[in-house]
């Protein structure tokens, strides 16, 4: 499970199943009302799991193949970005040494 889905099933999902299960849900047996979220936790999260399978599949059937490709390579914008970082941050250096020299 990816971090934010670790998140979002934290967060938001597990405190929504157990303010609902003991509500809406009779505990038959010996099943008691922490065994019952912890089963909804669960589907829950083979849910999720399945929905991003669903999704990945999708989103490569419509994009190709190569997309893959295209969301590894850093983008062109980056790299130009970085250098002008570097570039800037060496001229503030050697005005830094100009000043005290």
């Amino acid at each position: 499970m990816s971090p934010q889905a670790g998140w979002i099933l934290q967060e938001e999902i597990v405190p929504r199943i157990a303010g609902a299960v003991p509500h809406s849900i009779l505990c038959v047996g010996a099943e008691d009302r922490q065994e019952l979220v912890c089963d909804g936790i669960t589907m829950s999260d083979s849910r999720m799991q399945s929905y991003r399978r669903k999704i990945a599949a999708k989103a490569l059937e419509f994009m190709g193949a190569e997309v893959l490709a295209d969301i590894v390579r850093e983008p062109g914008w980056r790299i130009s970005l970085d250098c002008e970082r570097d570039a800037q941050a060496c001229r503030n250096e050697r005005r830094a040494v100009a000043t005290v020299n």
